[in-house]
C-alpha cells in the first residue's frame, strides 16, 4: 500500500487540492461543480487542523501554569490527567499533519500571553494571589514548544521549570 499525500500530511494535501480545485476553475473545467466553494471547503478543513493545533498548544500551556504556579493542592491531579490528554490529542494531529509540527514554535510563541491572562485571571477569581509571584516567573522564563509536546516533563511547583515525570510532588514513579 502506497501511503498518499492525504496520508502523510492532511494540512499540506487541503492546500494543494484546493489550489488545484481554484487552477480547474480558472481554466474552465465543463463539470458541474462549484469550484470555488469546494477550494473554500477543502481549504478550511485545513484551517480547522491548524485551529485545533492552537487550541490544544494553549490548554497545554494553561495546564502547564497552573500546575506549576497554582499554591491548591485538590485540583492538581486532575489538571495532570488534563494535560496528559492534551499532549496525546496534539501528538496525534501532529502525527496527521506534520507540517503544524513545524509550526509549533510560533504557535506556542502566539498562544503563551494568552494563557498567561487566563491562568492569572483564574488565580485571580478563586483568590490564589500566592500562585501569581510563580506565574511571573513561568512569564518571564516561557515555555518552549519541546516542553509543551514532550510527555514525560512535569512543571516544577518549587521553582519555574520542569522535572521528568514521576519527581514532582504528587506524582507516582513507575
Amino acid at each position: 500500500m502506497t501511503d498518499t499525500l492525504y496520508d502523510q500530511d492532511f494540512v499540506v494535501w487541503t492546500e494543494r487540492q484546493a489550489s488545484a480545485l481554484r487552477d480547474a476553475a480558472r481554466e474552465g473545467s465543463n463539470l458541474p461543480l462549484d469550484w470555488a466553494n469546494l477550494a473554500e471547503e477543502i481549504e478550511d478543513m485545513g484551517k480547522e487542523q491548524r485551529n485545533k493545533v492552537r487550541s490544544l498548544a494553549f490548554q497545554i500551556l494553561v495546564h502547564i501554569l497552573k500546575l506549576g504556579c497554582s499554591p491548591a493542592s485538590e485540583p492538581k491531579l486532575g489538571w495532570a490527567g488534563e494535560l496528559d490528554g492534551f499532549r496525546r490529542q496534539l501528538h496525534r494531529r501532529l502525527e496527521d499533519s506534520p507540517k503544524l509540527r513545524s509550526e509549533m514554535h510560533d504557535t506556542v510563541r502566539r498562544e503563551f500571553p494568552a494563557a498567561v491572562r487566563d491562568v492569572k485571571r483564574s488565580f485571580e477569581r478563586y483568590g490564589e494571589g500566592d500562585g501569581l509571584a510563580k506565574l511571573l516567573a513561568w512569564q518571564g522564563r516561557g515555555i518552549s514548544p519541546a516542553e509543551v509536546l514532550d510527555e514525560d516533563l512535569f512543571p516544577d511547583p518549587d521553582e519555574p521549570g520542569f522535572s521528568p515525570r514521576g519527581t514532582s510532588p504528587g506524582s507516582t514513579d513507575g
